[in-house]
C-alpha cells in the first residue's frame, strides 16, 4: 500500500520528538528508522525491524516509561498510543 510509508513515517516522527527529552537514545533509534524509510528503502525491511522492537527482552522497547524525578510524565499516556500505533502499521506492513 502507498499510504505505509508516510503512516510509519508520521508515528516514527511523532515519537522521535516525544521521546527526544527523556529517552534521546529511543528518539535517536526512531530517526534511524525514519530515515530509512524516507532514503526509499522498502517498508516491508524497515517495518520487520521495527517488530523486532517489541520482541526484546529486559530493558527493551516494551519497558521504555516516560519519567523523570518526579515520575511518570503526563506523556506516558500518549507515548503508549504512539507506540501501539506504530507496532500495527509495522505489523501490516510486513
Amino acid at each position: 500500500m502507498v499510504e505505509e510509508p508516510q503512516a510509519m513515517a508520521s508515528v516514527l516522527a511523532e515519537l522521535e520528538a516525544l521521546l527526544r527529552p527523556t529517552e534521546p537514545r529511543w528518539a535517536h533509534a526512531m530517526a534511524r528508522y525514519r530515515a530509512r524509510l524516507e532514503g526509499g528503502e522498502p517498508v516491508s525491511d524497515v517495518a520487520r525491524d521495527v517488530v523486532t522492537l517489541y520482541s526484546a527482552g529486559m530493558g527493551g522497547w516494551n519497558d521504555v516509561v516516560l519519567q523523570d524525578a518526579r515520575g511518570v510524565l503526563t506523556e506516558q499516556r500518549e507515548f503508549h498510543r504512539l507506540r501501539t500505533e506504530l507496532f500495527h502499521v509495522a505489523r501490516d506492513a510486513t
